[in-house]
């Protein structure tokens, strides 16, 4: 298991019930989230280091996999070995349910 693995993991078992977060409420978190990583990458100088860029990164993720859960999607920490496959997946299940991420992008 990777390090990055085990980072989700135990944010998720620390919000096993989701915080008691409305899956609105999980949306607008994960949709903060996905602005804050749309505005880094669209700014290739930007310099807060490759600390910032994975908390970033562990973020989005955290608020894609309580979403997940809260739609009763299937989630497994374990597919996050290869990451941007697992965010691929989960946005797409995400979007079976109704709701189509790239649309609500500010």
């Amino acid at each position: 298991m990777s390090m990055y693995q085990r980072f989700l993991g135990l944010a998720l078992d620390e919000t096993s019930d989701g915080d008691g977060l409305t899956p609105g409420e999980a949306l607008v978190q994960l949709l903060l989230c996905r602005s804050q990583l749309r505005q880094r990458s669209d700014d290739p100088d930007e310099s807060r280091g490759a600390a910032a860029a994975l908390g970033e990164e562990l973020d989005y993720d955290i608020a894609l996999l309580r979403l997940a859960r809260l739609l009763e999607i299937p989630v497994d920490v374990q597919a996050f070995s290869q990451p941007s496959l697992e965010r691929s997946r989960l946005e797409e299940a995400i979007k079976v349910h109704g709701i189509r991420l790239d649309d609500l992008d500010s």
